[in-house]
Parts: structure tokens; sequence; C-alpha cells
């Protein structure tokens, strides 16, 4: 992990220590920045993996028939509350192939079942 809190970075200085080889990158102020990049976006690419896996595992998860796409709790926007609405999709897999939905609001949609529906059946639906 090249970031080790939030504020600091690991330096092309401090990978020099461990690995001397990397010397002859010292004065590579590219080299630098993309340490710092890579650094800075490491834990939001780990998160979004997570969340991309999250969904496939949980892609055949029914949806209650009874579920309320209006409920603030999902914070869903006008035009997703109407496209979910109109089509109804009895999975999460489903949710995710309407066009204008985002995988963001099927993740939202996702944890909100899973929060809020203790009998989740990962079922097919029928």
């Amino acid at each position: 992990m090249l970031a080790y809190s939030t504020k600091d970075y690991v330096t092309l200085e401090m990978l020099e220590k461990v690995c001397p080889e990397l010397k002859i990158f010292a004065d590579d102020k590219l080299i630098a920045q993309r340490l710092k990049v890579e650094a800075l976006y490491e834990s939001a690419i780990a998160e979004q993996a997570e969340d991309i896996e999250e969904m496939r595992r949980d892609e055949a998860l029914v949806l209650p028939y009874d579920l309320d796409y209006t409920s603030d709790g999902l914070n869903l926007s006008y035009e997703e509350k109407e496209k979910l609405l109109a089509v109804q999709p009895q999975t999460i897999g489903a949710a995710s192939r309407i066009p204008g939905i985002t995988p963001s609001t099927v993740l939202r949609l996702l944890r909100f079942v899973k929060n809020n529906n203790s009998s989740c059946n990962h079922a097919f639906a029928t």
C-alpha cells in the first residue's frame, strides 16, 4: 500500500531505502507523481472492486414484490424511481440491466434490500 495515512504517502526516497535499485529514478518527477496518484486512488479502487464483487455475488437476489422504490432510504432520483416502478425488476441482476440505472443505484438497492428484508432470497425468480 502506497498510502499509509490519509495525508502521508510513500515517497520515492522511502522506497529507495528498501530497494536501492530505485535510486536511478530519484530525479524523475513523473515517477514521483505517479506514485502519489497511485497512493491517492488505491483505496478507492479496492473499495470499488469489492462493490463489483458484491453485485456479482448477489445478482440473483430476488427483490421483494412490494419494494417501495419511493422510499427515502433508497435515495433514488425521480428518473430512477420512475424506471424501477415501470419495469418492476424481479432480481438485482434485472435491475442492473435497466437503461439509466447506474451501478451505484444497483448497489444502493442491493444494500437497502439486504438491510431491510431479513428473508432475502438468493433463488432465481420464477
